[in-house]
């Protein structure tokens, strides 16, 4: 059986074409786990390139190997297909190391040849040689580059990348883990194989080396600790740019330059020349996401079918064409409800046509939810950047940080997650920076050496909670008052209460760093962090103790495409309120209702005094309700600064599609956008914070009397 199989073998190879090692490789690097087509013909593809008399004797002998090798797994001697993938790429890498040390001893016996006769005599001058470059210039791009396959070896490459420094994190926590070894080696393979498939030079080269250093960490040889961590995390920075330059490009900017691209291969061809050891570093970071903690652990059979499934049920698309699809069906959505809520539907007593119209509402709301769910990306890969931010600034400052993250396979829209990953940054590196105290003040403390950042995600009614939770100093109320008093932000003589003076280290310039690093000091991180949560439409909560630590909780809706609010009248227009924001809805008593001078209109609710902020004369509406005993009264806001919005009358609680203002309409203060109702007329999406920022620094917001049109107590 054996004997037949291998005379069919051959007399199929001598049928096919004259291929090359680097055809084989080629293919290799593209090759299907689930296709044993494509590794039959891969093997007769190495038998060819094995009997012909391009490859030397060393290398012929590891092709032949590579080849046994592939016969073993398609017959089923050897069902573990990486395992197959993996050792096959070694052997052909050191055939193709091989050959091309053949061909440089060769060419050192060749003599020169002379030129030839028309050819101009070389000048007896010695030439200037060139000078070395400082930087270097990646080769972009091979004039026969495809756009489309380099387009799909950038999108391939990031997610290789992402989920390699997530491995590599992981590693320095346990050495030991050869599984993460493993997914590193792999992805530093794909790439490399891939660019030299489609040329790229120097990515090719860069990845060859950072893979022979993972080679020598998956042979026992040295452990990714200490220094050897520290080279494995930069290499793969530098194949990020690479691959961003790729990217950029395609897009038709210039070629770029990868800075300390010369140095960095230096380093990887000997890095103990250069230094590198396993000897750890002050502030070593060690990661431990607390999903792992908590699910039993999956055997590596059970995660390579995991891959396969993945591979086999997803397809990648454009996502200009998801956005589009995404906009289409929010217009099929405004149609339904315009023919929902059609008055002749309602008043002609069609109930079959009505309950026609139902079923069809139902398949669009839930074709609505479906195409919603295909843009939404999980937070686990946001959160594992997170590691590499902490790890690095817990080294620079030489503090010892323990972060704890938990995704709660919490999903979000991905136009988001850009906004929250600057979000996020600022907000891990406040919590390392101004939190997390140096090991010796932990020590004086009686805490542990290590600090605690945990950071978290979940859904809670509808919207997406993110919190960031540090067991440092917490926060300094006196500090943070007197920096704003200093900085003119606010009054002295006034009272504030605790979450007012938190929320201040928003305000842009204020820090309560005592000096400017390349860390903080500037006052910018968190002013940041609060531009973002407001163009997400979202809030944040503030909670401190001293010695203890703090918490800042992030609320985000699921998505800005759909609102999911109350739709309220207030006189002749129709507003609608975000739910996010919205605490309770109440209609006063009047004995709750007071004027106190200088603070306006309150109302009293459950023992806690809010201001009342009345709708109709910040937007100048006529003929709304004037008594707020007779109205309704939404409370929004954060837990220690909430205020009342008076309106009429509440219409309903509703999805909508959210669209933005157009530039002639141009930003309006308190408004985020606008939507279509069901009648074809616009609403307006009001932002509450803005809304109540406005009324409260509107140099008149209570009327030509100063107090909402009552007298002053």
């Amino acid at each position: 059986m054996a004997g037949r199989k291998r005379t069919t073998r051959k007399k199929a190879a001598a049928e096919v074409p004259a291929v090359t090692l680097d055809d084989a490789l080629a293919m290799l690097v593209q090759l299907d786990p689930e296709n044993l087509d494509g590794f039959r013909q891969l093997a007769e593809m190495l038998q060819t390139v094995a009997s012909g008399t391009s490859l030397d004797a060393d290398a012929a002998e590891l092709v032949k190997t590579a080849t046994e090798q592939l016969d073993r797994f398609v017959s089923g001697e050897n069902p573990d297909v990486e395992e197959v993938l993996v050792e096959t790429s070694m052997l052909l890498e050191k055939a193709s190391d091989s050959r091309e040390a053949g061909l440089k001893n060769l060419r050192a016996e060749c003599p020169a040849v002379p030129p030839a006769p028309s050819e101009p005599a070389e000048s007896p001058l010695p030439k200037r040689a060139d000078p070395e470059p400082e930087k270097t210039a990646v080769e972009w791009l091979p004039s026969d580059a495809d756009p489309d396959l380099l387009a799909e070896f950038v999108a391939e490459s990031r997610e290789l990348l992402e989920k390699s420094e997530s491995a590599l994190l992981a590693l320095e926590s346990n050495p030991e883990d050869d599984e993460a070894v493993n997914t590193v080696f792999r992805a530093f393979h794909t790439v490399k194989g891939t660019s030299g498939f489609l040329g790229l030079k120097v990515t090719s080269e860069l990845a060859h080396l950072a893979e022979s250093l993972l080679s020598r960490i998956r042979n026992k040889e040295i452990r990714l600790v200490g220094g050897y961590a520290d080279l494995a995390l930069r290499s793969l920075d530098m194949l990020k740019k690479a691959v961003a330059s790729v990217e950029s490009v395609l897009h038709g900017a210039p070629m770029e330059v990868l800075q300390g691209y010369d140095d960095l291969k230096v380093i990887l061809t000997n890095p103990e020349a250069a230094g590198v050891s396993e000897e750890e570093s002050s502030g070593m970071l060690h990661s431990s996401p607390a999903v792992e903690t908590q699910e039993p652990k999956i055997s590596p059979e059970k995660q390579t079918a995991q891959r396969r499934t993945e591979f086999e049920s997803s397809i990648r698309v454009n996502t200009a064409r998801l956005d589009r699809l995404i906009d289409m069906v929010g217009e099929l959505v405004i149609a339904q409800s315009m023919v929902v809520q059609d008055s002749r539907l309602l008043d002609e007593g069609c109930h079959e046509l009505a309950r026609k119209v139902t079923h069809a509402n139902k398949i669009v709301r839930e074709l609505q939810d479906l195409s919603m769910s295909m843009r939404m990306v999980p937070l686990r890969g946001t959160f594992q950047k997170m590691q590499r931010v902490a790890r690095d600034l817990a080294r620079k400052s030489g503090k010892s940080v323990e972060l704890v993250t938990d995704d709660g396979e919490t999903e979000i829209d991905r136009h988001m997650v850009d906004i929250l990953n600057d979000v996020l940054v600022h907000m891990v590196r406040n919590a390392i920076d101004h939190g997390i105290e140096p090991p010796e003040d932990r020590a004086k403390s009686c805490k542990p050496e290590a600090g605690s950042v945990r950071l978290t995600a979940f859904h809670s009614g509808g919207t997406v909670v993110v919190e960031i939770r540090d067991d440092g100093r917490g926060l300094n109320r006196e500090k943070i008052f007197a920096k704003a008093v200093a900085a003119g932000i606010v009054d002295p003589d006034k009272s504030y209460s605790d979450n007012e003076v938190f929320n201040l280290i928003f305000a842009p310039g204020l820090s309560t760093s005592d000096k400017v690093t390349d860390v903080s000091g500037r006052g910018v991180g968190m002013d940041v962090v609060r531009r973002g949560i407001e163009a997400l439409h979202g809030r944040i909560d503030i909670t401190s103790s001293p010695g203890i630590g703090s918490v800042f909780t992030v609320r985000l809706p699921l998505t800005l495409a759909i609102t999911d609010g109350m739709l309220v009248r207030v006189g002749s227009e129709r507003y609608i309120i975000p739910t996010i924001g919205i605490h309770l809805c109440f209609r006063p008593e009047p004995e709750s209702l007071s004027t106190v001078s200088g603070k306006g209109e309150l109302v009293m609710l459950r023992g806690e005094m809010m201001p009342i902020f009345r709708l109709h004369r910040l937007f100048g509406i006529e003929s709304a309700i004037e008594d707020p005993a007779k109205g309704l009264l939404v409370v929004v806001g954060d837990e220690e600064r909430r205020c009342a919005l008076l309106v009429d009358e509440l219409l309903g609680q509703q999805q909508v599609v959210a669209k933005s203002l157009t530039k002639a309409v141009g930003k309006i203060q308190g408004v985020s956008g606008g939507a279509i109702l069901g009648d074809g007329q616009v609403g307006l999406i009001l932002d509450p914070g803005e809304v109540a920022a406005q009324a409260r620094h509107s140099t008149n917001p209570y009327g030509t009397s100063g107090q909402y049109g009552r007298p002053a107590a």
